[in-house]
């Protein structure tokens, strides 16, 4: 039996959006909660990522003040027309708008974009200290006889945590209620939960290079989304070449599992 005085305690693989909004949301109702996230910091990484109107109803009504954050780098795009144009004639191929409806009637915020980055840089700042744990890998878990969960760590250790950043690495006798896997597609937890095989995809020789830049165009407040646009060479050229990642894509049969 959970009371506000002994809490349930979660464990969250994986720091990126998913597991870092779960981790406020549940922090925010006095859970005790630990984020266990591999890379050794959080860098900026990725573009944008679409908020439909009811994703932002959800994010305000556990925090207004964290919601006005997200507002502060938020662009609508639920107002605008968004689609694909032809990159030498200026024309449309297709144009689809956002339901505007819906938000109007029931008062939400339009759907739109955030940085990826901006948004998990919110998140991690409105988080305690010891919350998250870097360069921790979750790589597995045991359940336990008594309904507690073993998390096991890269490298083969064995961690039944205390929930503070000094004590987290000491093997406690504290378990886990519960353990999330917010690891992504790759979730050694969803893994071993359903038994997957083992993942080794080759290389398809081909690559994608992907960047961010700022800037604006001549229909920057009546246009959202555009595939392929005109002014794709002032894009190219206004990004900055630190903003530019490379991302191998992997060889892969057609098929939603392998």
């Amino acid at each position: 039996t959970f009371s506000k005085e002994d809490p349930p305690t979660i464990a969250i693989a994986g720091g990126g959006i998913g597991g870092l909004t779960l981790a406020k949301g549940l922090a925010e109702q006095g859970w005790k909660v630990q984020v266990f996230e591999k890379t050794a910091q959080f860098r900026r990484f990725g573009g944008p990522i679409q908020l439909a109107s009811n994703a932002l109803s959800t994010l305000k009504a556990f925090d207004e003040v964290f919601f006005e954050k997200v507002m502060q780098k938020f662009t609508f795009t639920g107002c605008r027309t968004n689609g694909v144009v032809d990159g030498v004639r200026s024309e449309w191929y297709c144009a689809f708008n956002a339901i505007k409806e819906l938000p109007e009637e029931l008062g939400l915020p339009y759907t739109g974009v955030i940085d990826r980055s901006d948004l998990q840089e919110l998140l991690v700042e409105n988080l305690d200290d010891e919350v998250v744990q870097n360069e921790t890998t979750v790589v597995g878990y045991e359940r336990k006889t008594d309904g507690g969960v073993t998390v096991k760590l890269e490298g083969g250790k064995e961690v039944e945590p205390a929930l503070d950043a000094q004590a987290l690495m000491s093997a406690l006798d504290m378990d886990f209620d519960a353990l999330v896997g917010a690891d992504g597609i790759w979730s050694s937890v969803r893994a071993q939960m359903w038994n997957e095989p083992e993942r080794c995809l080759p290389y398809s020789g081909v690559s994608v290079y992907a960047g961010t830049t700022v800037m604006k165009t001549a229909d920057y407040w009546e246009t959202g989304y555009k595939g392929w646009c005109p002014e794709i060479h002032q894009v190219l050229d206004n990004t900055d070449p630190e903003e530019v990642q490379l991302r191998p894509l992997f060889e892969r049969p057609p098929s939603v599992l392998k």
